[in-house]
């Protein structure tokens, strides 16, 4: 390979890890919203045509519709931390797809002492990313 294919190569690679970097800090901002009750937030780390599938809620098509599932999900808690692990991006051009776990605690009540709740499950999200002149 000649010195400029290389460099060209290696300018593609570099690309790669740094839009993956990218989806990993738009999960931190989107999961971290999520533990604020930042619905607006939360919602614009999701592409418009996002699919989100998570374990006991199914496949959930869209942003608005992902954005009512997990508000209506959560509003029962008063505090929440989530976590997501094990993170797995595959980068193709513009576009980029995701896999994570999710976990989290949640306090079920206001009342000091009261018992936290947790669950965790796998996270999926098909067209998870879409790269615009802002970033991911």
């Amino acid at each position: 390979m000649s010195a400029a294919g290389e460099c060209d190569d290696l300018v593609r690679r570099l690309r790669v890890l740094e839009d993956k970097e990218a989806l990993r800090g738009l999960l931190v901002r989107g999961w971290r919203a999520l533990d604020r009750k930042d619905w607006r937030t939360w919602t614009e780390c999701w592409a418009e045509d996002a699919v989100l599938e998570f374990g006991p809620w199914g496949e959930i098509r869209g942003r608005e519709a992902i954005r009512a599932k997990a508000e209506e999900a959560e509003a029962p808690f008063p505090s929440m931390q989530h976590h997501i692990l094990n993170t797995h991006f595959e980068v193709d051009g513009d576009r980029a797809t995701g896999i994570g776990y999710m976990w989290f605690v949640a306090v079920t009540g206001e009342a000091a002492g009261s018992a936290p709740y947790s669950m965790g499950a796998r996270t999926t999200g098909s067209s998870a990313g879409a790269r615009t002149a802002g970033g991911y």
